[in-house]
């Protein structure tokens, strides 16, 4: 295989590279069905030949540095909750040792924190040292299967490993090689005449899709040493559609000796972490925040929504992060509104972590109310089956009755005390504001998200309170606490009310 010598010509290939592969993996077709192997080649010979084949072996007190640009559609923060989406594009650098399979990561961006990253934990990276973080061992897990050497070092070292056949894919016959995994089954398909690594599939837990079908798809090799290869591209496939490619540019994957490297190596490597889907977002318990006329803010560090009793209902708009704290805030209603209550989950728009505990709500009886255009999209994520990691709403699947309603202009709920409006602008297209009425509340979701200038969030929210004549007192975002209306009119210079200065 040809390196590119010139930086130039390998960064713009590269980047060509990357998006061809992105392209094309869209269109790549899962594997075929297997057959037996006539081979009697034990798995444990066709790891071998794999690590051989990519330089595992001959790396010797070598570590391997790749530096990676990171490409993700942001599916979950679009305006809309079908593609084209949004797409975002980082880079970091990643440490291997290719003699343990321990990676030592920083995330991308000013505040990146440093991990070291092993199969069973992984190590926060401090002044004083590396501490084993259960959060981010669920958070960064996914990431060690688009490292192909590190996966390969940690097949070798599993004994459970075994030979489940061969099967055509990408025009080719492979062995595929299996084992247990952490939700189920994990294939790693090896090119049958190189043994080179092609695909690895496996099932992972999301806490918002659920369990689903992960393939990485390892492509365009090239070679990064004397007999060392490493893939230009990983692609992870996720139900078929690509979610995250990375490419490691000609040039930018080299083999380092030990010394000229950061420490690459765990402190601990009896420590075994569990892997947590509902991991993404703290679940620090709610504080309940009165606003009037029978409303409340649900608050807590990472988000807040709104709770309100309007006659005999209760209405929640949005339900962030997740099962657990979806859990907390019913605990909380219970305690704010006492008896039992009918209750009306509003869905003010389709972004994933604000509505991330609807399928908890769901199961407990809620209809939801939401755009419109967002209907479908809601009945997807309600009817998506979660058979090998149950939610609530999978266990309760067979007694509960789903129900939801649309919103295509304006609707007056409990007798007026809940109005529900069509965000003006271009951005508030399939979003809603809530108007509580007995509060003189306000409640856009994420469209109140900064009051320290003039942005044109705010201004899709202050062209609809006109419109419709509304007399708000207060307002609130996912991460504020009770703001004055007049902050949101005015937008004053002075950054009082952001975010970021609020007592939270």
């Amino acid at each position: 295989m040809r390196v590119l010598r010139r930086p130039a010509a390998a960064a713009l290939c590269a980047t060509l590279v990357a998006a061809a592969a992105s392209r094309a993996a869209a269109q790549v077709a899962p594997p075929g069905p297997c057959t037996s192997s006539h081979d009697s080649t034990s798995a444990r010979t066709w790891l071998a030949r794999a690590r051989s084949a990519v330089g595992l072996t001959a790396a010797g007190d070598s570590v391997i540095r790749i530096v990676e640009s990171i490409e993700q559609p942001l599916a979950d923060e679009s305006d809309r909750p079908d593609p084209p989406y949004i797409g975002q594009i980082t880079s970091d650098t990643v440490w291997v040792d290719p003699a343990t399979g321990v990676e030592r990561v920083r995330l991308p961006g000013p505040r990146g924190a440093t991990y070291l990253r092993g199969a069973r934990a992984t190590f926060r990276v401090g002044p004083d040292g590396a501490t084993g973080d259960a959060g981010a061992h669920s958070r960064l897990w996914g990431g060690r299967a688009f490292d192909v050497w590190a996966e390969l070092e940690e097949w070798a070292r599993d004994a459970r490993v075994a030979v489940g056949g061969r099967c055509q894919y990408r025009a080719a016959m492979r062995i595929v090689l299996t084992r247990p995994g952490a939700f189920g089954a994990e294939r790693l398909l090896l090119d049958e005449q190189t043994a080179i690594p092609i695909a690895l599939e496996r099932t992972e837990a999301h806490y918002f899709l659920g369990p689903y079908r992960a393939r990485y798809l390892y492509a365009t090799w090239t070679a990064v040493g004397a007999r060392a290869l490493y893939p230009v591209t990983a692609t992870l496939m996720v139900d078929g559609e690509p979610e995250e490619t990375r490419s490691a540019f000609p040039g930018a994957v080299t083999l380092v000796g030990k010394g000229e490297a950061p420490p690459v190596a765990i402190p601990d490597s009896s420590l075994v972490l569990p892997i947590e889907p509902q991991h993404r977002f703290r679940s620090d318990s709610l504080t309940p925040v009165a606003v009037g006329g029978g409303t409340y803010l649900l608050v807590n560090r990472a988000f807040t929504s709104v709770a309100s009793l309007a006659g005999d209902t209760v209405f929640l708009f949005d339900s962030p992060a997740g099962e657990v704290r979806a859990r907390n805030e019913r605990v909380l209603l219970d305690s704010l509104f006492a008896g039992r209550h009918p209750v009306v989950f509003v869905a003010m728009n389709h972004v994933w972590p604000h509505i991330a505990g609807m399928r908890y709500w769901v199961a407990h009886g809620a209809t939801v109310v939401t755009s419109a255009a967002n209907v479908s999209f809601v009945r997807s994520v309600l009817a998506r089956r979660w058979a090998a990691l149950p939610d609530e709403l999978e266990a309760a699947r067979a007694r509960t009755r789903i129900t939801v309603r649309g919103i295509s202009d304006s609707a007056s709920l409990a007798g007026g005390a809940v109005r529900l409006f069509p965000l003006e602008g271009t951005n508030g297209e399939g979003q809603l504001l809530a108007y509580l009425a007995p509060a003189h509340f306000v409640w856009a979701s994420d469209h109140i998200q900064d009051i320290s200038a003039p942005n044109i969030y705010v201004e899709d929210v202050r062209r609809t309170v006109r419109r419709h004549a509304l007399a708000p007192a207060g307002a609130s975002g996912p991460h504020f606490k009770l703001i004055p209306w007049a902050s949101v009119d005015t937008l004053p210079h002075e950054r009082a009310g952001d975010w970021r200065d609020a007592d939270r």
